[in-house]
C-alpha cells in the first residue's frame, strides 16, 4: 500500500488554483502524473497517472471520481482502486507552506485491486528504506504546472508498504 500526506506544499494560489491545477472536472480536463524520488540519492523510484476522464466516464461507482472543491481544489475518489490502484487523491490550492496532497492506493488480490504498480518497478519498492523521506512531484500532463514537495517523516517502510507525511 501507499499513503502519502503532503500538509505542507508549494504556493498554489486560492485566485488561481483552476489555472495552475487545470480542470480534471472538464471533458477535455487534465490529467496528473505522480513522480516519486527516494530523497537518500534522488533515485527515480516510480510515477502513477491519474486520467482526465470524459464525463460520461468520469464515474466511480455513482459518483463522479473527480470532484471539485470550492476555494480548496479537487478531490479524486475510487473505492474500488481500479484505476492505477488510487483510492482517493486531494489537490488542495494554499499559500507556500498550506497547500496540500494526499494520496492513498493499495492492491488487495482478494478483491481484484490489482492496478498498483508493483514488482521490480514498484514505486513501493521503489521507496523501500528511504528512511530520509521521497521528493514528489505532481505534474499536469500538459507539462502546464509542476508541483513538487519533500516528505520526510517516514512512518513505514518495506518491500511492500511505504507511508510518510510531510509534518
Amino acid at each position: 500500500s501507499l499513503t502519502l500526506d503532503m500538509r505542507d506544499g508549494p504556493k498554489i494560489d486560492l485566485g488561481t488554483n483552476k489555472d495552475e491545477l487545470g480542470d480534471p472536472t472538464a471533458d477535455a480536463g487534465e490529467a496528473y502524473a505522480v513522480c516519486f524520488y527516494r530523497e537518500d540519492d534522488g533515485a527515480f523510484a516510480g510515477a502513477l497517472g491519474l486520467p482526465a476522464l470524459p464525463k460520461e466516464t468520469n464515474k466511480c461507482g455513482k459518483k463522479p471520481c473527480w470532484q471539485a472543491r470550492k476555494f480548496l481544489g479537487y478531490h479524486y475518489r475510487d473505492k474500488d482502486f481500479a484505476r492505477y490502484g488510487i483510492g482517493s487523491m486531494k489537490l488542495h490550492a494554499g499559500p507556500e507552506g498550506r497547500s496540500r496532497m494526499v494520496l492513498h492506493g493499495r492492491n488487495n488480490a482478494r478483491k481484484h485491486q490489482t492496478s498498483l504498480p508493483t514488482g521490480g518497478l514498484g514505486i513501493v519498492q521503489g521507496l523501500d528504506g528511504s528512511f530520509e523521506g521521497a521528493r514528489v512531484q505532481i505534474r499536469r500532463n500538459d507539462d502546464a504546472s509542476c508541483f513538487e514537495a519533500k516528505i520526510s517523516s517516514v512512518v513505514r517502510s518495506g518491500p511492500s508498504f511505504f507511508k510518510a507525511k510531510s509534518r
